[in-house]
């Protein structure tokens, strides 16, 4: 027969050090939490072997009186709350009250604090003894030895490079969190950084250099219940794998993929669907609207409007993308001045051009307005292409044309710099919002075909379409199914007229059967028309009169901020600055 018999306090410490003592970050991170609520202004952080042999925290915070200290290593003692209300609404980093009791059951604790009004510094360790310590004001704990007499939970550590890396990570997201207090790293008796007290965008920098924080832009969002304050990278900062995202929540730092979600969402088409922004996000809320406590370890939260919190993160987010110039600069490092300046090899050909060598050894055939022109969509395409009437003429856009590169960039002059624009991309985003509108508008254009044409598809492709069905009405299409796997279209949006478009209907649902992200009907609309922007669009090596480059660049400037990206996330145009310029013929320093 079973009995049950009550467990040991020193067997109960160890399981609960096993949920809140994961490796030295556990315990850096809840001692520096610690540290915060002490409102210290200073925080050292000393490393030996990644944290596996010591770890030292040194603050200046409020620190705790001698008769306090009997208290440290127990069990659900704290300094933070005393009732459940107190806890709904707590405001403080840590208040679970077994960090220092966990770790003191596993590892050799010193903990010695000397606050305001006491005349010398006190020590207790892990045995319990008391004693005076000549030390500064404030607390130093010493943790040495992690998981000694706990071997089977020592095996599972990593080497030494990795755990440190994993407490510098948390060292950096409490620095994120807390810029106005100064954090210092030492590792294996060797300083690693010392961040000086500062605001939130100096502490980016300090973290991550300045010319990663000079493509950042700046988020603001404040409501009656909800703060939204921080920086989104642009989007030449998006990256595909381990972005710098960060969701700083009352001070804390919290891992969120819904909210990570919603700042891609934001983003929309200005970044590849594979990739990922990067941002520093700081949320502050009532603390009842957020459960701080439903992990061990505090790095996950539960929130009572998380549907609200999403909506407005992705309303701050646009807000600011919409705000900012998103064009790309090229930035032309002195190192290689010299190889970008052009070397001529004059040529003549039947065009009249003149080709440039460029150190790449690719040649770049730039042709002046009056070049050969071709027609570079079939007649019924006509629709699509930037035109000028005789009044367009007389108003100008803010770029002016120059003159077009391989048939397949424009370059022009803005009053502060050169840019070139990819005229496939420029355009592609051109049409994209076109048909984005005409699809939002109730009467989709479309045109009814003489006989019905018949495509087979595979029961795959069958049941993808029957799902989007409405969607396909929506801009054009009627469809049906009269077969197992055959299909009759009637009718055919007017951007697709005579394209192949057996091969137009089955790529749409291979893109909407391959995209696993889209959640509704305006997510495979917005593939349909991602397509068909993409089929209409000017092509590379299509060459183009100067009127048609600046109607296209006309037809750009009236979508604004949305003209930095194909919709693929692609940039459409980048910049070299006059005074980047300057500063490689060496005019200005």
């Amino acid at each position: 027969m079973q009995k049950i018999q009550k467990l040991p306090n020193d067997l109960i410490n160890k399981i609960a050090a096993g949920e809140v003592v994961e490796r030295p970050a556990s315990i850096v991170k809840e001692l520096i939490e610690n540290s915060l609520d002490a409102k210290a202004t200073q925080i050292t952080i000393i490393l030996e072997e990644g944290g596996i042999n010591r770890i030292k925290i040194i603050d200046n915070g409020l620190g705790l009186a001698s008769d306090q200290l009997p208290l440290v290593f127990e069990r659900h003692a704290t300094s933070k709350i005393n009732s459940l209300q107190e806890l709904e609404n707590n405001s403080s980093l840590g208040f679970r009250g077994e960090a220092l009791a966990s770790t003191a059951s596993v590892a050799k604790v010193t903990f010695q604090s000397f606050p305001e009004g006491q005349k010398s510094g006190y020590q207790i360790d892990h045995n319990g003894e008391i004693k005076p310590v000549a030390i500064t004001k404030g607390t130093h704990i010493e943790i040495r030895d992690l998981f000694y007499n706990v071997p089977v939970r020592k095996k599972y550590l990593k080497n030494t490079s990795t755990e440190y890396k994993y407490c510098l990570k948390v060292i950096q997201e409490y620095a994120l969190c807390h810029p106005e207090v100064a954090f210092t790293l030492e590792h294996n008796q060797k300083e690693i950084f010392s961040y000086s007290s500062t605001d939130r965008i100096n502490r980016i920098t300090q973290i991550h250099g300045s010319d990663f924080s000079s493509k950042l832009l700046p988020v603001f969002y404040s409501g009656a219940d909800l703060k939204i304050e921080g920086f989104i990278g642009k989007p030449e900062l998006a990256i595909s794998k381990k972005p710098t995202q960060h969701f700083l929540v009352n001070g804390r730092p919290i891992k969120t993929n819904t909210f990570n979600y919603s700042v891609k969402q934001a983003f929309g088409s200005l970044i590849f669907p594979q990739e990922k922004p990067q941002f520093f996000l700081w949320l502050e809320l009532d603390p009842k609207d957020v459960d701080m406590n439903v992990h061990p370890r505090k790095i996950e939260a539960r929130f009572h409007f998380e549907g609200i919190i999403f909506r407005k993160i992705i309303r701050a987010v646009k807000d600011a993308l919409q705000k900012n110039d998103l064009t790309k600069k090229l930035n032309l490092h002195k190192s290689s001045a010299e190889s970008f300046i052009p070397k001529p090899n004059y040529s003549t050909s039947k065009h009249q051009s003149q080709s440039i060598s460029f150190p790449s050894h690719k040649s770049y055939n730039i042709q002046g307005s009056k070049g050969s022109l071709i027609n570079y969509f079939n007649q019924n395409h006509s629709q699509n292409r930037p035109t000028q009437s005789l009044s367009d003429q007389t108003q100008k856009p803010t770029l002016m044309p120059l003159v077009q590169i391989e048939n397949s960039y424009i370059l022009c002059q803005s009053p502060s710099a050169l840019v070139i624009i990819d005229q496939h991309a420029a355009h592609e985003r051109v049409l994209y919002e076109k048909f984005k509108a005409e699809a939002n508008s109730q009467e989709p254009r479309s045109q009814e075909l003489l006989t019905p044409i018949q495509i087979q598809l595979s029961s795959t492709q069958i049941e993808t379409l029957k799902h989007s069905t409405e969607t396909f009405q929506k801009i054009g299409f009627n469809i049906s199914v009269i077969g197992e796997n055959q299909i009759a279209v009637t009718s055919i949006p007017l951007k697709f007229s005579n394209n192949d478009l057996d091969t137009v209907i089955q790529s749409l649902l291979n893109d909407i059967e391959d995209n696993s992200d889209f959640q509704n009907l305006s997510d495979i609309e917005d593939i349909v028309i991602n397509y068909a922007a993409c089929r209409g669009a000017i092509k590379f090596g299509q060459p183009l009169t100067k009127d048609e480059m600046i109607a296209l660049i006309q037809e750009m400037e009236k979508i604004q901020h949305k003209q930095y990206s194909c919709p693929h996330g692609r940039p459409s145009k980048i910049e070299i600055t006059f005074q980047d310029l300057e500063k490689q013929f060496k005019r200005t320093k």
